[in-house]
């Protein structure tokens, strides 16, 4: 056994001698014996080799596969570069072009004839427009800066507090507040719109109420009646506006009961409340984010978070007010309006107008029935239609002075084809038939 193992042994050193390449030493005719470990050209071609790459094999390092790796890994990163750059530049060329648009498209405006607002100056003894109230009484008071601004006899003060109300008295105490602003601007009419903020606790000194309890209602029935109280003792005509419907549910159902406590205090004060809540509802009475403007158009009135109004939505909640303003403070932008209250000496004066009576006149008016302006498009649902204007320009048929004489009728009253006018005036006999009697 151990001389099988030695041979074994034996047989595994050849082989692996065998297979390194080394050269036998060897002679040359005519030279000595060479070794080939001297030979350098020998010793750069072939390397020697173990055992173990022998027995399991030499891995060589593929050098030109990974060249090649590297190589494709180097052009995809490239064709990736370049990728990049041509979109880059598309990005460029494309906003370039939405400049150029845009600036030949301002270019353009620019050019265009642009008519400037018209400016009216206000005059020195402009009547003052008191605007009281949170920030929707802010947003009414930029409506009525816009709804007068060619008004030169009406000028709009604003005092407002956005974050202020009737809970959080100790902001602005309202009722205190009015007084002293009335005092000090003397104004000719008071526009109030408060109420937003209120849905929170109220101290009434030390305690705290909780929303809407009796406690609660009864406190700040108190401070409502107290402003309005105010308002009446400075004599100035004021009106007192209603909360609008807004996004949210919860809120609306305490503006809805905020406006009834509203309406009660301002009417016994003798003011006057405008309840501008279906202006700015559906048929439903809901909460809607457009609708119609001043002009008719259908516009956005309420903004994004569905409380604040938008340009269009302030000009029309200023619209329910300011004919009232025009009228107690006589003066307005309608040429019509002015010449309709020139002369007058009293606010309560108005002026005569000829009531539509033939009987007076001795004449009528014939109405046509393809008359567009009597069919009531130009005027407000509700409004009545003056026919005495018409008298003008309508033909006039008189009217006959005596009754036409009737002719003989030879029916008896009462029947289907007795047509004397006045009616029972026909042949009526002078006494009723006789009935033959059979006894």
């Amino acid at each position: 056994m151990l001389r099988t193992i030695r041979l074994l042994f034996c047989f595994a050193i050849a082989l692996a001698t065998g297979m390194t390449g080394l050269p036998v030493v060897s002679s040359a005719p005519g030279l000595g014996p060479v070794s080939w470990s001297n030979t350098a050209e020998a010793q750069t071609r072939k390397r020697r080799r173990s055992l173990l790459s022998v027995l399991f094999g030499r891995r060589t390092p593929r050098r030109k596969a990974v060249v090649r790796k590297r190589v494709k890994r180097a052009s995809v990163r490239k064709s990736k570069r370049r990728r990049k750059a041509v979109r880059r530049k598309s990005t460029r060329r494309s906003g370039n072009r939405q400049r150029t648009r845009s600036r030949l498209a301002s270019t353009r405006k620019r050019r265009a004839p642009v008519t400037a607002p018209v400016v009216v100056e206000k005059r020195e003894d402009s009547r003052v427009v008191l605007v009281m109230g949170d920030f929707f009484g802010g947003a009414l008071a930029r409506g009525l800066d816009v709804s007068f601004e060619k008004v030169g006899g009406i000028r709009v003060v604003n005092k407002t507090w956005p974050s202020s109300g009737f809970v959080r008295n100790d902001i602005v105490d309202w009722p205190v507040r009015a007084g002293e602003l009335i005092g000090e601007i003397k104004p000719d009419y008071v526009v109030v719109l408060l109420g937003t903020n209120d849905r929170q606790l109220l101290r009434d000194g030390r305690r705290k109420l909780k929303k809407r309890t009796p406690a609660w209602d009864k406190a700040y029935n108190d401070r409502v009646d107290r402003l309005a109280a105010t308002l009446q003792q400075s004599k100035v005509p004021f009106t007192w506006m209603g909360l609008p419907p807004v996004r949210f549910n919860r809120m609306n159902k305490d503006f809805l009961e905020f406006n009834t406590i509203y309406r009660k205090s301002a009417t016994a004060a003798g003011g006057q409340f405008v309840d501008v809540w279906d202006g700015f509802a559906n048929a439903s009475g809901e909460y809607i984010r457009s609708g119609p403007d001043v002009s008719g158009q259908i516009v956005l009135l309420r903004s994004k978070d569905g409380v604040n109004f938008t340009r269009a939505g302030r000009r029309r909640l200023a619209f329910y007010v300011e004919d009232e303003i025009q009228r107690v403070l006589k003066e307005g932008p309608s040429p019509a309006f002015a010449a309709g209250i020139a002369g007058l000496e009293g606010e309560n004066d108005e002026p005569e107008v000829e009531v539509y009576d033939p009987r007076k006149s001795g004449r009528t008016v014939v109405v046509r029935l393809d008359d567009p302006s009597v069919d009531g498009g130009s005027t407000l649902a509700g409004a009545e239609v003056n026919l005495s204007s018409q008298l003008t320009s309508k033909p006039e048929v008189p009217v006959a002075s005596a009754p036409l004489p009737t002719p003989p009728s030879t029916a008896r009253a009462g029947r289907v084809d007795d047509y004397s006018w006045p009616p029972g005036q026909g042949n009526i006999p002078s006494a009723p038939a006789a009935v033959a009697s059979s006894n």
